[in-house]
């Protein structure tokens, strides 16, 4: 009997060596094709692993798989059930990011939190916590962080930018002015350290400081920026250069039109919902609205005429019916849709 035992335990011992082994040998093929960037493979290899043995060190390598490959929610699946002071510092950083890309700011900035505990001079980490809590105005937070690693490291590029920001958030002109100038002296220069550094000396009234500035932001954006443009100039009318002033509104207003297309789609949506629902009056001014940005929909006129008809303002009806008939004689091959609105439109005009 005893005998038994000990080759059952033998045995056991055995098959748990071989798994072992297999799992070994299933890791080391997912770390060899993740060398290679062939992720898929990586993920098939460290699966079986994971199917052999459960443990952390595969978990997170499957973590970064899943982050590799984009599938956010799985990364942090697969780490969830871990102590968090088993996690490395990487599998930290990849929820994190999974977070941000998630558009989740509250899990995002509490993973910043933990990771700068233990790892307080992560400044990528430390600039883009504080950027998330810029962007939910938490300006204060924001300089909290940065400032607490500044005052060990004065040159990283990326915390300094978000530091000017938080500032700027909170109207604190004197240091983000400060700031800003620290970084165009660094060669850091994008369009918005130059467009918030011009708001800057605008809002202290260096207005030639800010015409200067400006110019450069609207040089560095090539002009896209309507912010820079309509900024500039209300500084060149304070220099009492109105024609100058007059150019810069008019380009900044060219980039505040609406698209036309988005806007036409939104109004016509709103005019077929009422019109639908028999709310005329109301799918009457969607519908106004709706050719403002698209003259030529000449089924917004067979509508309209149709709405118009509905509340008896004959007239109206018939002014747009005119109109789709016009824009109809246009269309080389007229749809059977298009043949059937044209026969309804000249039988009520003839009543």
């Amino acid at each position: 009997m005893m005998k038994k035992g000990l080759l059952l335990a033998f045995f056991l011992l055995i098959v748990c060596a071989r798994a072992g082994a297999d799992n070994l040998r299933e890791v080391a093929l997912g770390d060899s094709c993740l060398e290679q960037f062939d992720l898929f493979h990586a993920l098939k290899h460290y699966e079986n692993a994971f199917k052999e043995v459960d443990d952390a060190a595969v978990r997170m390598r499957l973590a970064e798989c899943y982050y590799r490959r984009h599938d956010y929610q799985r990364c942090i699946n697969i780490v969830q059930p871990l102590p968090e002071d088993s996690l490395d510092h990487k599998t930290m950083r990849e929820i994190f990011y999974c977070y941000k890309s998630l558009a989740q700011p509250a899990l995002q900035m509490k993973w910043g939190g933990k990771i700068l505990e233990r790892y307080p001079m992560d400044g990528e980490i430390v600039a883009e916590t504080g950027m998330a809590y810029n962007l939910i105005n938490d300006s204060k937070r924001a300089q909290a962080i940065c400032i607490r690693y500044w005052f060990r490291d004065h040159g990283n590029l990326a915390v300094n930018r978000v530091l000017a920001d938080a500032y700027f958030l909170d109207h604190e002109f004197d240091l983000a002015k400060y700031a800003y100038e620290e970084q165009l002296a660094v060669g850091d220069t994008t369009y918005l350290a130059l467009f918030n550094l011009g708001v800057c000396y605008e809002r202290q009234l260096s207005l030639d400081k800010a015409r200067l500035i400006f110019e450069q932001a609207i040089n560095i954006s090539g002009g896209s920026q309507a912010g820079a443009l309509y900024h500039q100039g209300t500084v060149l009318n304070a220099l009492k250069e109105y024609d100058k002033a007059r150019e810069y509104f008019s380009k900044a207003l060219v980039l505040l039109l609406p698209d036309s297309v988005q806007m036409f789609t939104c109004y016509r949506g709103i005019a077929e919902s009422d019109y639908v629902k028999a709310n005329y009056g109301e799918a009457i001014a969607a519908f106004l609205q709706a050719v403002a940005y698209a003259p030529r929909s000449l089924t917004s006129y067979y509508y309209l005429g149709l709405c118009y008809d509905a509340t008896n303002d004959h007239r109206n009806a018939v002014a747009n019916y005119q109109s789709f008939l016009q824009l109809a004689s246009l269309e080389t091959t007229p749809s059977d849709d298009l043949k059937a609105m044209t026969d309804d439109v000249r039988r009520r005009m003839k009543r």
